[in-house]
């Protein structure tokens, strides 16, 4: 069921790395911007890796994560395209398995947006 309340949908693109995975949600689960939910992309890695980093998320992140698998590697932009097309929030973020983020950072990139509707992203 879609999280209607979330209005930047985080695309985290993986494969083979639960390690990163775990952190990578960790950090989405850190931000203090809250209206968020989670798309993970699968690329062809293994499959209970990725189900076991999700269902050891605390109950109320978890339930924000949803997942995709792609059987075999279907390619970075391939699994971009895949999360994207799976989120129906206002805006939308690539978080890849490596990636860290300020604490603050979705806060203030969704406050720039707010403020600046004339704008079409923040880099």
């Amino acid at each position: 069921m879609p999280d209607n309340t979330a209005r930047v949908g985080i695309v985290v693109r993986t494969k083979n790395r639960p390690w990163f995975l775990r952190r990578a949600l960790r950090d989405v689960a850190a931000q203090h911007y809250a209206l968020w939910r989670v798309h993970v992309v699968n690329d062809g890695g293994d499959r209970d890796e990725v189900d076991l980093a999700i269902a050891e998320l605390p109950d109320g992140v978890r339930r924000r994560v949803s997942v995709h698998h792609h059987p075999t590697s279907r390619g970075r932009s391939a699994a971009a395209n895949e999360g994207v097309r799976a989120l129906a929030t206002e805006f939308v973020i690539l978080h890849d398995d490596d990636d860290l983020w300020h604490p603050r950072f979705l806060a203030a990139t969704v406050d720039w947006l707010d403020t600046h509707p004339e704008d079409i992203g923040v880099v």
